[in-house]
């Protein structure tokens, strides 16, 4: 009985792809976008926010010299979380046996801590924290901020797969999933709030391939310009690229930032451009310029040659991630506001939009995605292993542009919708041979 209920679902499951694959086809040119969650780089092998948490704890109890938390983080972090001091042999804390909380809540935690010390006000006296019994001034606790989002990059790098016991470390399904919708659309619009660079590498694969294979060629257009320090901009998005049927142009819109962007201060006019910087503060702010993450030696150099600002100290260089749903605030800042001003722009042009990965926990991309849903013509198709239809329609509401949940993991999502191409092909060579 069980093997005949598994057989049921799995044609479901098979009709819900071959429908999803028609409606994929049938969209017109610019009429469809993808999101990827968190679960689309799981199949790679990226730690969940869970199995960061896991590998934080390990990262309390290592001696080596290669952590990147000094004492007083570790003490502010473990005084958060509610562990016990480590000095003291006793039994685990409630953080350490449940572990009901994750990465992503612990950052959470810090900022609203960090947020509740805020100095300056003339109208409430200032806020010193306890925290477990314990007084950090509000410099440790960003200080510890900084190291905990330092941690997190660590996790986001593509090595770190070697870590978790799941995923293949190849991003071979990711290029295979390009390159399926490559094969009849030209043009791809991927929204993210992944940090991690498996778009990016999967891009590169697609690079690498012998020309003699005579495919498609793969471009990328992430809002970054050409050059050796490549600078953010939205109206990079804009440029236009020679149109070919041979060619394809993927928009990647990475809606949290990415782990190897930064930010610099602009070279300050007014100031003498080989003046001393050590009295500079580097302060993010409007006028900051997003950069990619490069060689700092090579950055060193530059700003000895007075390309870059004296400002800029990279030891310290703040990395553009967005990490935490809760900070809402931070999506009115400069380049999020942009990046979510184009992805609901996006969604009032598009009539399809498939989301892999994701149980829908951003309440700004929810926000968007309701008001895409709001028209009758609009369709969401939504894959993960673990989600069902009433957990989505409770997030985004019950709406009948919502389909039945693709209950695959992405990886066995993509060779779904490879067999259902391969049998299509073989169909139509069939029908030739009549």
């Amino acid at each position: 009985m069980v093997g005949d209920l598994g057989k049921i679902r799995e044609v479901k499951m098979t009709v819900l792809i071959e429908t999803f694959y028609s409606d994929l086809r049938k969209a017109k040119e610019g009429k469809f976008a993808v999101f990827l969650g968190a679960g689309s780089s799981y199949d790679y092998g990226i730690p969940t926010m869970e199995e960061m948490a896991t590998m934080l704890l390990d990262e309390f109890k290592s001696k080596e010299k290669t952590t990147v938390f000094d004492d007083k983080s570790k003490e502010v972090l473990r005084a958060v979380l509610g562990l016990s001091d480590e000095k003291k042999p006793e039994k685990k804390s409630s953080a350490e046996q449940t572990q009901k909380w994750n990465i992503e809540d612990l950052l959470t935690r810090l900022q609203r801590i960090i947020d509740a010390t805020e100095e300056g006000n003339p109208n409430f006296p200032n806020v010193t924290p306890s925290i477990a019994g314990k007084t950090f001034s509000k410099d440790e606790i960003v200080s510890a901020e900084s190291k905990l989002i330092e941690f997190m990059v660590r996790c986001y790098q593509l090595d770190a797969a070697k870590k978790t016991t799941h995923g293949d470390k190849s991003v071979e399904y990711l290029s295979n999933f390009l390159e399926f919708i490559g094969e009849f659309h030209n043009s791809i619009s991927i929204f993210t709030t992944n940090n991690d660079l498996c778009i990016e590498a999967a891009i590169m694969r697609l690079s690498q391939r012998q020309k003699s294979l005579k495919k498609k060629e793969f471009y990328l257009v992430d809002g970054f310009s050409h050059g050796i320090l490549p600078t953010f901009s939205i109206s990079n998005f804009s440029q236009i690229l020679p149109s070919s049927s041979n060619k394809v142009v993927v928009y990647l819109w990475k809606l949290h930032g990415s782990i190897d962007w930064v930010f610099f201060n602009p070279i300050d006019q007014s100031q003498n451009p080989r003046g001393d910087s050590n009295t500079q503060k580097h302060i993010f702010d409007d006028e900051s310029i997003i950069c990619r993450n490069i060689d700092r030696n090579s950055l060193k150099e530059f700003q000895d040659a007075c390309a870059l600002s004296k400002d800029v100290v990279f030891d310290n260089a703040k990395i553009m991630i967005f990490p935490t749903p809760s900070k809402y605030s931070q999506t009115f800042n400069a380049p999020y506001m942009d990046l979510y001003q184009a992805f609901r722009r996006t969604l009032e042009a598009i009539e399809l939009l498939v989301v892999i990965g994701t149980s829908f926990p951003d309440g700004h991309v929810n926000s968007a995605i309701k008001s895409f849903l709001s028209r009758d013509s609009s369709i969401i198709y939504t894959v993960d292993p673990n989600l069902k239809k009433e957990d989505v329609c409770k997030r985004l509401g019950n709406c009948k542009g919502i389909q039945p949940i693709i209950q695959f993991g992405f990886k066995d999502f993509i060779n779904e919708m490879q067999k259902i191409e391969a049998s299509k092909e073989e169909d139509e060579e069939g029908r030739k041979d009549e």
